[in-house]
């Protein structure tokens, strides 16, 4: 059996308050869409000195789009997710925010091993790092203005899930506009089948 990694407990609302703190940095608005890229690329020596980003081919990711070294700190992104991120992608915005979690949270810091997954998420490196990078890129004051999944989706730039996952985290009810709108196509689609053929 693996080991599994934990790290030092952190609450969520302790990694809102660091995210919001990295947002006030980097002179972020709150409500404003992160540009995650130059922060990669020109800011994570002025958090951590010493830290960089790195590009390594996909195949020496061997399928992973991100990577955090515990020892020192340097994020590694697959060239496919720098690509992908240089053009505004969703999912490599929410990798990227993920990863510079796992800097600002875990390089350097004790790990602790177990031999089964502890229930508790507030240890749980991924958990943490997950809940970071929502925070960073959804601000919860920004977000709960949000109407709709699609205004959210548009004005922080992530994905649907990532914004009804937000919402959750949140316990917020958001409109999932886009959900009623397939909803629609598919009856519009269904009902003139329905319709016998003279």
């Amino acid at each position: 059996m693996d080991k599994i990694g934990s790290v030092q407990k952190r609450s969520e609302h302790q990694i809102e308050r660091l995210a919001k703190m990295v947002r006030q940095e980097l002179g972020v608005d709150p409500g404003a869409r992160l540009a995650m890229q130059p922060i990669l690329e020109f800011a994570l020596d002025d958090m951590i000195e010493g830290a960089y980003l790195r590009v390594a081919s996909d195949s020496e990711m061997a399928g992973a789009e991100g990577r955090t070294d515990w020892h020192q700190p340097v994020i590694t992104l697959s060239a496919g997710t720098y690509a992908a991120l240089t053009k505004g992608d969703r999912r490599a915005r929410m990798t990227a925010a993920h990863e510079l979690g796992h800097l600002l949270m875990h390089t350097k810091q004790p790990v602790y091993y177990y031999r089964e997954r502890t229930k508790d998420n507030r240890l749980d490196p991924e958990w943490q790092a997950d809940t970071f990078a929502a925070a960073l890129l959804m601000p919860a004051d920004a977000f709960r203005k949000m109407k709709s999944v699609r205004q959210a989706m548009s004005a922080f730039g992530v994905s649907r899930s990532a914004a009804l996952r937000r919402a959750r985290g949140l316990k917020m009810a958001i409109a999932d506009d886009m959900v009623r709108r397939k909803r629609c196509e598919h009856k519009r689609k269904g009902s003139s089948s329905m319709n016998p053929t003279p």
